[in-house]
């Protein structure tokens, strides 16, 4: 499986990789009750459809919001940037359960995307699939990169 390459800011966590965090700068996606604006919505039962919202990443590490990036008055020292995947950025599988779903594909340069639900989850087993792919993510040199 050809994972697509997507770019997101993130905290690190004492191991130095990403730290699972339900919040803007963590693995994870804020849940209507947590702070900050939700990223995804459970339906009546608790569980979340595709195509319902996820974990934002975009598809070059430049297109991050500036607030979001290491170095901004607004962003905590232990921010990075990560990557993960080698594929295009297109609607694509990242695991079995989880699933790219970029902004706008038929424009054909998508400046955003999710990491969503592939089927029907639970928020708790979305919230420990996307913690799932810690391992993959992958520090970028910003001072290589420029």
């Amino acid at each position: 499986m050809d994972v697509p390459r997507m770019y997101r800011a993130m905290r690190a966590a004492e191991d130095g990789r990403p730290k699972v965090s339900n919040t803007a700068l963590g693995l994870g996606v804020r849940a209507p009750g947590d702070p900050g604006k939700p990223d995804v919505w459970p339906d009546e039962d608790g569980d979340l459809q595709p195509g319902g919202g996820g974990m934002s990443v975009v598809p070059e590490w430049q297109l991050l919001p500036p607030h979001r990036r290491p170095g901004h008055p607004k962003t905590p020292q232990d921010t990075k940037v990560w990557m993960m995947g080698n594929g295009p950025f297109v609607f694509a599988a990242v695991t079995e359960v989880l699933q790219l779903r970029p902004d706008d594909e038929a424009k054909g340069s998508p400046e955003h995307g999710v990491v969503e639900p592939a089927v029907v989850i639970a928020l708790d087993s979305y919230r420990s699939a996307l913690a799932g792919t810690r391992a993959c993510w992958q520090p970028v040199d910003l001072e290589g990169e420029r």
